[in-house]
């Protein structure tokens, strides 16, 4: 293996931990509870209010889709990169499964990837497995830690966790989002519990290390009407040690939901999925 083999095998790994631990902070967010809330100047409606609006409208929401992209500055041994992650996903939390359909781009390079979760099973098809797998597509069991997975793909229990437990919330009056009035409700994130989180989706991930969190926020964009999440942005500043190295995050993600029927359906090219025991090879 020449010099550069290794040198290439570590960015790669090190791209896709900084990638899955910015998913996993985006898809995060505790707290500790009792935090106070505060409303809009001449506001009639509280962040409490707005608050109990969005959680019952999350809690009857059994399926969506978002459309969303994150963009992640990774930091690491003195250089810089940056990663933006596209992603269009669909939703099914009645069965607790998903499909969603990535574009990553990292060094002027793109790569498609296509992820599943159904009954149990982790699924995953992109060309940058074919060195390692000898299949673009590759599968994992995870049926005995099935809400630990399906989680890194459930924006709303990010929403729910956040704003029941945010360090502090706060009503920033409204906005429009396409063309719907919504309430813009903002919550602070206690760090420590985001690492718990993110460190438990990381491993669903096929990753190890240690998070640091040093920073986390998130608002909501909830329809006046109905409370349903319209928006979501996440802005966080997290640290990642895998492998004796420090990687330093910065991610900001912005994605859209809309409440609707989901189907998922693996393809007919899953069948042939290789059985592995990480998200990607070493």
């Amino acid at each position: 293996m020449s010099d550069t083999q290794p040198r290439r095998a570590w960015s790669s790994r090190r791209t896709l931990a900084a990638v899955a631990l910015a998913v996993a902070v985006v898809l995060a967010g505790c707290g500790a509870g009792g935090q106070p809330t505060t409303a809009g100047p001449g506001a009639d409606i509280s962040a409490a209010d707005v608050r109990a609006d969005v959680l019952a409208a999350v809690d009857g929401t059994d399926s969506y889709a978002v459309t969303g992209t994150t963009n992640v500055t990774v930091l690491a041994n003195n250089q810089e990169q940056r990663v933006t992650v596209e992603r269009e996903t669909r939703v099914d939390r009645a069965s607790q499964a998903f499909v969603t359909d990535q574009t990553t781009r990292v060094l002027g390079r793109t790569t498609e990837a296509e992820v599943y979760l159904q009954d149990g099973v982790f699924y995953q098809r992109s060309d940058a497995f074919v060195q390692a797998y000898s299949s673009e597509w590759i599968k994992q069991d995870v049926s005995d830690n099935r809400s630990q997975a399906f989680r890194t793909a459930d924006l709303l229990q990010q929403v729910t966790v956040s704003i029941e437990n945010a360090t502090a919330l706060s009503l920033n009056g409204t906005a429009q989002v396409d063309g719907t009035e919504a309430y813009v409700l903002e919550a602070d994130v206690n760090g420590s519990a985001v690492e718990a989180y993110a460190l438990g989706s990381l491993q669903s991930s096929g990753l190890g290390g240690s998070v640091d969190v040093t920073d986390a926020a998130l608002t909501v964009y909830a329809s006046t009407e109905t409370g349903e999440p319209l928006r979501v942005v996440s802005t966080t500043n997290a640290s990642l040690s895998l492998q004796d190295q420090r990687i330093d995050v910065r991610s900001v993600s912005d994605a859209r939901i809309t409440a609707e029927p989901v189907s998922v359906t693996l393809p007919e090219g899953a069948s042939t999925a290789v059985n592995a025991s990480t998200a990607l090879g070493a």
